[in-house]
């Protein structure tokens, strides 16, 4: 039996609703909290002339709160 089938998925835990919503909740918010990091950043950057640097200061506390919020 090769690695790649022992690691793979069991298919009632795939074919589970609950299971199923949460993966796609779960996808949804990192996706949306991923693009509006990159608006902010970029209308800091274009919007209000800040350099790159300023920027990142300016959203490092949400991105430290998202990490320590997931952990």
């Amino acid at each position: 039996m090769s690695a790649a089938l022992s690691v793979s998925l069991q298919r009632p835990l795939v074919r589970s609703a609950p299971y199923s919503l949460g993966t796609a909740i779960a996808m949804a918010q990192f996706g949306s909290s991923m693009a509006g990091m990159l608006v902010l950043t970029m209308f800091l950057q274009s919007g209000l002339g800040l350099s790159a640097l300023a920027a990142a200061a300016v959203s490092l506390p949400a991105a430290v709160a998202m990490g320590v919020s997931s952990a």
